[in-house]
């Protein structure tokens, strides 16, 4: 549930985020607390349904979406997502900020949603950090993504799936994935990202292209190391 405070909702628990507004996801406490997925969000603690919602985490004492050991899932918690957004449309003005996001499964997925703002999450043992599935001109921007390292089990940064497009991942830094960014379908950019000790920096199963030719993907001013 959530409890409104001077304008914003600060929502201590896992629920479907159905009405426009400002929410702040924490405590006002330090006390130790484990997430219980709700049964009415389709395996995501957070699942934002609704435009113009402005999501953060930045609340200093809130230590990051963290599920429960009680949860009846393996051990990589194979399913869960921390947030996802489903059938959004917006014209950037939902946004997802300042979180800090472990031990899920995947940690920010965009369902068929549209102007979506991922910016400054930190992510880390996932296996998948940000997912687009579907929809398009979306912003992925200044993330810190980290996923788990687990013995035959591959795992990515961030995941432009097939279908997805006119999206921008812009200035996002991965370590440690199997593919750091991987991008499946064309007209997506993906600009100045930091990918670092990752299997594969980049993977796209479609054509790159440059400037000169803007029907494809655009890659370009990545850092790879």
């Amino acid at each position: 549930g959530g409890v409104f405070s001077r304008g914003t909702c600060v929502i201590s628990g896992c629920v479907d985020i159905n009405k426009p507004g400002q929410y702040l996801f924490g405590f006002d406490d330090e006390e130790q607390f484990a997430l219980e997925l709700s049964s009415e969000t389709d395996g995501n603690c957070l699942e934002i349904t609704s435009d113009n919602v402005q999501l953060s985490c930045a609340n200093p004492d809130f230590p990051g979406l963290i599920p429960s050991g009680r949860l009846p899932v393996n051990a990589l918690n194979l399913g869960l997502r921390a947030i996802a957004v489903k059938n959004v449309v917006s014209n950037y003005n939902v946004k997802i900020t300042g979180c800090e996001i472990s031990n899920y499964d995947v940690g920010v997925e965009l369902k068929d949603s549209t102007g979506i703002v991922v910016d400054g999450n930190t992510i880390g043992s996932v296996n998948k950090g940000v997912v687009v599935n579907g929809g398009r001109e979306n912003l992925i921007q200044a993330n810190t993504i980290t996923p788990r390292r687990v013995l035959g089990q591959d795992t990515l940064g961030i995941e432009v799936k097939d279908g997805s497009s006119y999206n921008t991942i812009f200035q996002n830094v991965v370590t440690g994935a199997t593919v750091g960014i991987e991008v499946g379908d064309i007209f997506n950019s993906v600009i100045e990202n930091t990918l670092r000790r990752n299997f594969y920096g980049i993977y796209s199963r479609k054509d790159i292209t440059s400037i000169s030719e803007p029907n494809r993907s655009l890659i370009f001013w990545n850092h790879l190391g």
